[in-house]
């Protein structure tokens, strides 16, 4: 993941970083029957946060995820490949 800080504002007489975020992240997730799946989620989006507080007070992203392995559901083993978009909001307050 590359983080590139674009800008330092002030927000409510805080300080606020404006902060790009771009890149890929992978991960090891299990499902609720214990299957092991590796996911793959493709991140590009901007985020404020409050530099005095570390709090994230706004931000979007979005990008392609991917889900993919082995599970077993009544006995049988089967593959399994998800691919899709998403996009993600956060809102939060300096109060």
């Amino acid at each position: 993941m590359k983080n590139t800080l674009l800008a330092v504002e002030s927000q409510q007489g805080e300080k606020v970083a404006v902060i790009e975020s771009i890149g890929e992240v992978e991960a090891t997730i299990v499902d609720a029957e214990n299957n092991e799946l590796k996911m793959t989620l493709g991140v590009q989006g901007q985020m404020r946060r409050s530099l005095d507080r570390g709090i994230d007070l706004d931000g979007a992203a979005e990008g392609a995820v991917k889900i993919s392995g082995e599970v077993v559901q009544d006995g049988a083993k089967m593959s399994l490949a998800v691919t899709g978009r998403y996009s993600a909001k956060v809102r939060g307050s300096l109060r």
